[in-house]
């Protein structure tokens, strides 16, 4: 059971279609899903369960911005990374990018190294190769070429990268790596 904007919701997924929707709550389904279960002195210092107070109920189902429970921005499918910088590869809630990951059915993610060492060296120049060489070489960025994109891309010297390609580039990442503002409906740019 999350927050979202004034109401309470939950996250819905619907295996056949591969899909998750955020689904704002009733009072039906909040009093359904209540955490706190109630009971009753039946006397011999014995209980048994009791409906919740329908009032209590109410009271608690009409103050969600109050209620402590995490705050759900929204569903994502893809990994994204938290406004602490922390990368949410795990499915389910993270508290640091206030969203919900539902993985596609069959995604495989490998894991990501550490920030050091050749390991984090390789997944760099994978990643770059990814983007360059086989996503992005093929349009002209700036009049360039493939083979002209290509040798700039190889080249430690010499000329750079055409400033519309790295653009791109930063198109392609920017929705994976700003959080999530909620309030605006847009993504934060950390100001």
């Amino acid at each position: 059971m999350f927050r979202h904007g004034t109401e309470l919701a939950r996250v819905l997924t619907v295996k056949e279609e591969d899909s998750a929707v955020i689904s704002t709550m009733s009072r039906d389904q909040f009093i359904a899903a209540c955490p706190v279960r109630f009971v009753e002195d039946v006397g011999d210092n014995k209980t048994r369960p009791a409906p919740p107070p329908t009032d209590v109920l109410q009271h608690v189902y009409l103050t969600p911005p109050d209620l402590p429970l995490p705050y759900l921005a929204g569903v994502t499918r893809v990994p994204t990374f938290g406004a602490d910088g922390s990368m949410q590869n795990e499915p389910g809630y993270s508290h640091a990018s206030m969203s919900h990951y539902v993985a596609p059915v069959g995604l495989v993610i490998p894991p990501v190294g550490e920030w050091g060492g050749n390991l984090r060296d390789m997944q760099v120049a994978r990643a770059k190769r990814l983007l360059v060489h086989e996503l992005l070489a093929d349009f002209p960025f700036d009049g360039w070429d493939r083979t002209r994109i290509m040798t700039a891309y190889s080249s430690d010297e010499g000329e750079k990268l055409p400033a519309s390609l790295l653009n791109a580039i930063a198109l392609l990442l920017t929705p994976l790596c700003s959080p999530y503002d909620p309030r605006a409906n847009t993504y934060d740019s950390g100001q």
